[in-house]
């Protein structure tokens, strides 16, 4: 599975419980914004580790 398709995977995933749990698309976005901002350190502490080796 490339990393488009896992991440179409996740959205899609995060989409059916955001709508189960009637999240409003402000409070949506703001919590993806959150969560990318986590995945783009945890990358870059990850490079930066790879990096130290």
């Amino acid at each position: 599975m490339s990393k488009r398709e896992e991440l179409k995977k996740i959205g899609d995933e995060l989409y059916k419980v955001l709508a189960q749990n009637n999240v409003t698309f402000e409070q949506a976005k703001v919590t993806l914004n959150y969560l990318s901002i986590k995945l783009d350190h945890e990358m870059q502490r990850t490079m930066v580790s790879l990096k130290t080796l």
